[in-house]
């Protein structure tokens, strides 16, 4: 997309092949000739969601969408059938170009997968 000044960007899930919607790893890239992935925790972004499964905290939970790592093993699952959110807060603001998103990129799983979203970028929350 045309590159956009942020500090929050939100993945919106508004219905799902079935189930709650699943994330293994949400990714923002920067604008320009050397793009770096400022989504990551260990780079100081957090992860904020709508709510997360309850019960399978091992293998599906928020920390899990931003942690650099893919697979269902280290994934977030909303609490909401069909639909739930994931917001990351971005260390500083930056100029973005890119989002990247995936359900399992280990590709053993096609259930959860988000076939209706939203992705918003902003400078503040009070923006959504």
């Amino acid at each position: 997309f045309k590159p956009a000044r942020a500090k929050f960007v939100r993945f919106a899930t508004f219905e799902t092949t079935n189930l709650e919607p699943c994330l293994d790893e949400l990714e923002v890239f920067t604008a320009g000739p050397d793009p770096r992935n400022v989504a990551l925790a260990a780079g100081g972004a957090k992860a904020a969601a709508s709510g997360t499964y309850p019960g399978a905290a091992d293998i599906h939970s928020l920390p899990f969408v931003n942690d650099g790592r893919y697979g269902n093993g280290r994934s977030w699952i909303s609490n909401r059938t069909g639909r739930g959110w994931v917001e990351l807060e971005l260390p500083e603001p930056v100029t973005i170009d890119r989002v990247s998103w995936s359900r399992d990129r280990d590709g053993k799983f096609t259930d959860r997968l988000p076939t209706r979203y939203r992705i918003d970028v902003s400078l503040d929350r009070e923006s959504w």
